[in-house]
């Protein structure tokens, strides 16, 4: 009896090992086919764009990085806003360069979007970071008309490290700027080709290139990677299928606008395998 006792326990064990075996292969496997989700103005199919209510949804639905698109109000504050005009997405009007920030703070930015986000915050950068601080990477899309060193001494004084965000400035003149008054904070750019990005490191030394889906190369992968670069797939409006396009060709991150519909796309495919 005690002969089979030994027996069944030694059997037990086994079957313990091969299930956290399994275990670790599938979270391996998961790891291995991890692609971060960068949310293009926060979920903003789910709430209103650039809003703490859109990014919220989105870290609900598996956003790594919040992308925050900065814009500089009359009297030097910096605000999240795509245009730089106020009428698309609050109930201000002009151009965010004309209204001071006192003024600024009293627009809705939800209303258009639905009754439910009536009297929704415009919010500033400072409020998207001190609420999202620590939830998720912040992706800033500088733009243009901003002024570089009081935005570097926003960074400087939120203390905003290089590992928990990444930087995009459509003005060169901006980019050579703010590298010189902030050289350790990672650069993205846009690159569609091994050729592109080697003309990109003559300027300076990105971290980060975003490309279209098509443009997912092997050679385009392999080049970034070998030189430390992540590649970032951009699918703003995508289809379904393009999402599944992105993930089986394996950029590190997708820069997108529905990651609720990614991650279920993202979470059927891992169950297939």
């Amino acid at each position: 009896m005690r002969t089979l006792s030994l027996i069944s326990l030694a059997l037990a064990g086994a079957a313990l090992l091969g299930v956290s075996a399994c275990s670790n292969r599938a979270k391996q496997q998961a790891d291995d086919q991890k692609i971060e989700i960068v949310v293009h103005r926060g979920a903003n199919h789910l709430a209103p764009e650039n809003t703490l209510p859109s990014a919220r949804a989105a870290l609900e639905h598996g956003a790594d990085w919040v992308e925050l698109d900065v814009r500089m109000c009359k009297d030097s504050v910096f605000y999240n806003l795509h245009d730089d005009t106020l009428g698309r997405t609050t109930n201000g009007s002009g151009r965010i360069a004309d209204w001071l920030s006192a003024d600024l703070d009293t627009l809705d930015a939800g209303s258009w979007f639905g009754p439910s986000y009536v009297g929704t915050t415009f919010p500033t950068i400072d409020m998207m970071l001190d609420s999202l601080r620590g939830q998720c990477g912040f992706f800033f899309d500088v733009k243009r008309g901003t002024a570089i060193p009081l935005f570097v001494e926003l960074l400087h004084r939120k203390g905003i490290r290089p590992e928990e965000s990444f930087y995009w400035f459509a003005d060169s003149a901006m980019l050579r700027e703010f590298m010189a008054l902030a050289p350790e904070m990672p650069i993205k750019v846009n690159a569609s080709n091994v050729e592109k990005v080697k003309e990109w490191q003559q300027v300076c030394k990105p971290a980060y290139i975003e490309t279209e889906v098509p443009s997912l190369t092997p050679e385009l992968l392999d080049y970034c990677h070998s030189h430390g670069i992540k590649v970032m797939a951009a699918i703003q409006e995508a289809s379904d299928s393009l999402y599944a396009e992105a993930i089986r060709k394996k950029p590190d991150l997708v820069n997108i606008d529905k990651p609720e519909l990614f991650s279920q796309i993202m979470a059927q495919g891992l169950s297939e395998d």
